[in-house]
């Protein structure tokens, strides 16, 4: 069963941050959704290659065409209700108001981090995004940004244990020190903060929301081996639609 944790309504979409125990999230979807009374239809749910490392893990789709879509995110049509799936990563909802696009995108450590064979680059899935909604960075001072779904950085604790850990923080450590909490700890919505910003979106137009995957019981958590997903329902509202 799907539990709604978290709803923030603006007059151009909303998302609903639906916490879920079990791996039957997808009839639900397919179902509807409950939010506040309504039976949401959703359109399309984006399930992630980056949960299993497969490729395209940092595409941002222009449109979809299937119900289910493994892609990191997409552009959302006005009038179209699009779900991702999600463990412990964050979800990033990106609206530009100068043109109307709203996308929305899985963005966890891998989508987050640059290819391991090359230092200078810098492409994550937060481009891939912001190609989608600002290409070439026109009206990119129009974009407003909102993040749910996520492991907060206390939480986000890499074990010594692991063998690739001290790799995985000396990486983000280096493009990102302030998303390194204490020792061992990852912020995920700091990384995409910064990459967000550092093309152009203004940080008071990004939003973060108040919810931890590891500490909200209601909520799944790969930290806590858990078997579902949560499911973040965005609907892009038409403009002028009442």
């Amino acid at each position: 069963m799907q539990q709604l944790v978290s709803l923030t309504q603006t007059p151009n979409w909303t998302a609903a941050l639906f916490g879920g125990k079990d791996s039957s999230y997808l009839p639900l979807a397919a179902a509807g959704m409950w939010v506040k009374g309504r039976k949401q239809q959703i359109d399309h749910v984006i399930f992630p290659p980056s949960d299993h490392r497969d490729q395209g893990f940092q595409s941002v789709r222009a449109n979809c065409t299937n119900f289910v879509e493994h892609t990191e995110g997409a552009v959302i049509a006005p009038g179209k209700t699009v779900a991702i799936a999600s463990g412990d990563c964050t979800v990033v909802v990106a609206y530009n108001q100068a043109t109307g696009v709203l996308a929305a995108t899985h963005a966890g450590r891998p989508a987050l981090t640059s290819p391991p064979d090359c230092d200078a680059c810098s492409f994550t899935v937060v481009c891939s995004l912001l190609d989608k909604i600002a290409p070439r960075g026109k009206h990119v001072g129009d974009v407003h940004v909102f993040m749910t779904g996520f492991i907060c950085g206390n939480c986000y604790v890499f074990s010594p244990d692991r063998p690739e850990a001290a790799a995985i923080l000396d990486r983000f450590r280096q493009r990102h020190p302030n998303a390194i909490v204490g020792e061992t700890g990852l912020d995920i919505t700091t990384v995409a903060t910064n990459e967000l910003t550092a093309r152009g979106v203004p940080a008071e137009q990004i939003a973060v929301d108040a919810v931890c995957t590891y500490e909200d019981p209601r909520l799944a958590s790969y930290r806590r081996r858990d078997r579902g997903r949560n499911l973040t329902v965005i609907t892009h509202h038409p403009r002028g639609a009442p």
